[in-house]
């Protein structure tokens, strides 16, 4: 039987300092990209866990998911007190930032726990 689950998607950036990041650490690296990898090679035969795994990273306590199309940033900690994750991706900046550099922008932020299921579903339905 399919599990259903409600996403509520909160895409209003937090108000300055409501946010407190709980850095991601090595372990948790190691955790989510072989969790995401091993539920990709289960749907497509041609990959490997081990190249899977390879899209991802961890930079300044942030889960970096860097596949071949659209580069997304994971937080996790606390907005307005509550728990939750957040996504960032990493686009050309926009003319007010004064740079033709790829910078990080906030997109939404979600309730609860992050789970690397969340990353197949934020790629299907929004990101390409």
């Amino acid at each position: 039987m399919r599990r259903t689950r409600i996403l509520e998607i909160d895409m209003t950036l937090p108000e300055f300092g409501s946010t407190v990041q709980i850095p991601f650490t090595e372990s948790d690296l190691d955790t989510f990209s072989r969790q995401y990898s091993e539920m990709v090679v289960r749907t497509y035969e041609y990959t490997s866990v081990e190249r899977e795994m390879e899209d991802w990273s961890l930079q300044d306590g942030y889960l970096v998911f860097a596949p071949e199309v659209g580069t997304i940033r994971i937080a996790r900690g606390t907005v307005d007190d509550e728990t939750a994750w957040w996504v960032d991706t990493k686009d050309w900046a926009r003319p007010c930032h004064g740079s033709a550099e790829p910078k990080w922008e906030y997109q939404a932020h979600f309730p609860g726990i992050f789970t690397v299921d969340w990353v197949a579903w934020i790629y299907a339905q929004w990101i390409v």
